[in-house]
């Protein structure tokens, strides 16, 4: 009668803690292949350690991509950076080089006026080039304004496409919205198995509620362009009123909005194309103006060179004059190129950040929705099952370890265990043992720290993260120490001597244990507690090697100024960077990483070497996946 009680109490906790999972796919924002194939197997109600499983490998892809999308970005801005620079750079040497030649030509002008002698006739000629000049200016002037008229007007409609487009997004959500899944998860797809689920009487309301809000939301329209479009959006929303048929008249509305989505990017593509026709037809206008105003100044200084040894000197100037404009043309040429290539440039990289948004948006999304579920799947209090996938996914493949013979003992996830002091896997039962190791892991890269106990110690708490309640320390060196990494800062090695710097208070660079080269002027691998303050050390050193293994700092001042770090910290030219990674300060840079980042202490048995004699190899712990089996792993979150 008791066991049937239990497998009844299971089976429940089971059901609300799948009913959970479901409860956050349903909230989702996006809907992907990804969460898709994680919601068939919850609603299939499989094994929670498969579920977990998933959501963890779903999670480290969405990542791995999300870092991929965010590289590609990153180059592509800082090409567009590198494009914008460049192009600007021509554009500004130009103008630098235009306004000296036209300050030149101003000068050479100046000189011939002045050797003028007075020629009616050639001054009168003179007058009239210049006139045909201001009036070509007065013909660009007027061509500019226009072209401002057009790009005020596009931007006028561009600005209203994307109000429609908003628009069309909020029509869309309300027919989306209304493919909602009833209490026992099965979609409303038609009127005999909607009636089925939640009665005639129940789906007709909701039929009508959509209809409702379809057209309270077409008479909230904010687009010029839709405004014009209202009747036909109401005189499609009718499409409603058959209730029978009201899966299809809100499938046939979806297609009618696709359909006008289409037709609105169709014409903004269009409108773009000829806006673009049209600036680049302006401009080559404009370099031919500008060429033809340097014909005529050509013209009036060829005049003046026909004007003989009288002139000579009158002519020298103009002429002097005449070059410094053909210069300033050139430059101007290539200054209205760059402008152009510039102008195109910038609609390019604008044009990618939206698209970018848009995709790592949903990305982040996808993580939020996962996360959530792994948060449910964290928070089990029935399954051991569930906790030994978890730490083995979490942990990055934390069962393949690079020593053989330990087993998982603790681990914490540093995004919350650092301000909450709580470890998210536990081992509960406990078996003698005589070697420690530490995994941290940090994104895609590990360090690894084992070495023998020492004394009498029975229990993970004299190495564990300490707390100042507790005030554990344990400043030591050990023995038999190996290191391993997957890190090339990290020099691997067995049998290398190392020393323990764990507390919870502050410290000082002194070499209290007079540490073979460690240093009085640095924060490294001999340093001296300090218990006057708070801050916090877990730091793993190879004093054989003098490097830092891994460290996890200032974790005890109540902020999250966390330093963390695998091998030592390389020191930058001012020498303030300390090789422990004391006043890094840089775990919220690491936003990326902090979605794998745990702290994991391993164990191995004392017969562990007994075992391998007696069966020819090292056995495995198996952790059993019952519900009613929660001997092997505590569920609940225990306080560091």
């Amino acid at each position: 009668m008791k066991f049937s009680l239990v497998l009844l109490l299971c089976s429940v906790a089971a059901a609300v803690e799948y009913s959970a999972l479901q409860d956050v796919l349903a909230r989702a924002p996006v809907h992907s292949i990804r969460l898709a194939e994680i919601q068939s197997k919850v609603e299939a109600q499989g094994p929670m350690d498969l579920v977990g499983a998933l959501c963890y490998q779903e999670l480290q892809e969405i990542m791995g991509e999300l870092g991929a999308l965010t590289s590609t970005h990153k180059s592509f801005q800082a090409q567009c950076e590198q494009t914008k620079i460049q192009l600007s750079g021509t554009i500004q040497n130009k103008n630098s080089e235009m306004d000296k030649e036209l300050a030149s030509a101003i000068a050479k002008e100046s000189g011939a006026l002045s050797a003028k002698t007075g020629l009616t006739q050639d001054e009168e000629y003179r007058k009239q080039k210049s006139a045909k000049i201001w009036e070509s200016n007065a013909i660009i002037d007027k061509k500019n304004a226009e072209r401002a008229t057009h790009k005020a007007r596009y931007e006028q409609d561009m600005g209203d496409f994307n109000k429609a487009l908003s628009d069309l997004d909020n029509i869309k959500n309300v027919l989306v919205t209304s493919q909602s899944y009833d209490a026992e998860g099965t979609a409303k797809t038609d009127f005999a198995k909607a009636t089925e689920t939640t009665g005639a009487t129940g789906f007709l309301e909701t039929v009508d509620k959509v209809q409702s809000s379809f057209l309270e939301t077409v008479d909230k329209v904010q687009s010029d362009y839709f405004k014009g479009m209202t009747n036909r959006l109401r005189r499609a929303g009718a499409l409603l009123e058959n209730k029978e048929n009201a899966v299809s008249g809100i499938d046939k509305l979806m297609k009618l909005i696709y359909q006008i989505r289409n037709e609105l990017w169709q014409e903004m593509d269009e409108l773009t194309k000829i806006e673009k026709e049209s600036i680049v037809n302006h401009l080559t206008w404009l370099d031919s103006m500008y060429r033809h105003i340097s014909s005529l100044k050509q013209q009036k200084n060829d005049r003046y060179r026909l004007m003989g040894r009288k002139l000579k000197s009158f002519a020298k100037y103009k002429v002097y004059e005449a070059h410094h404009y053909i210069a300033y043309a050139k430059a101007r040429k290539v200054r209205d190129r760059a402008e152009i290539d510039l102008f195109f440039a910038l609609q390019e990289c604008n044009s990618e950040h939206p698209l970018y948004a848009k995709a790592s948006a949903n990305k982040a999304d996808e993580i939020e929705t996962i996360e959530q579920m792994i948060k449910i799947l964290r928070e089990l209090n029935w399954s051991g099952a569930v906790y030994s996938a978890i730490s083995r996914i979490g942990a990055g493949g934390a069962d393949e370890n690079p020593e053989p013979g330990f087993k998982l003992a603790l681990q914490m996830d540093l995004k919350t265990g650092l301000t909450t002091g709580r470890y998210f896997f536990t081992e509960a039962k406990a078996v003698p043992f005589s070697r420690l190791a530490v995994k941290l892991v940090i994104g895609d890269t590990w360090g690894w720290a084992s070495f023998d106990k020492w004394g009498s110690m029975t229990k993970l708490s004299d190495i564990n993260l300490p707390t100042l309640k507790n005030g554990r320390v344990q400043q030591r060196k050990v023995t038999n120490f190996n290191v391993f990494a997957l890190k090339r800062t990290i020099t691997p090695g067995k049998h290398a001597e190392g020393n323990l710097e764990i507390w919870a208070d502050d410290y000082q660079k002194e070499n209290f244990l007079q540490i073979d080269g460690a240093s009085d002027g640095y924060f490294d691998f001999g340093d001296k507690r300090d218990g006057a303050k708070k801050r916090g050390s877990f730091q793993i050193h190879d004093f054989k090697n003098k490097q830092t293994v891994l460290a996890v700092n200032n974790w005890c001042a109540g902020n999250t100024k966390h330093d963390i770090g695998l091998g030592t910290q390389p020191q930058n030219k001012e020498g303030t960077l300390q090789p422990d990674w004391t006043g890094a300060d840089n775990f919220q840079t690491l936003k990326e990483q902090q979605q794998l980042m745990t702290l994991s202490w391993y164990i191995q048995p004392s017969d562990w070497q007994k075992s391998i004699k007696h069966t020819g190899q090292a056995q495995t712990t198996t952790t059993t996946s019952s519900p009613t089996s929660a001997t092997t792993t505590t569920s609940s979150p225990t306080s560091a």
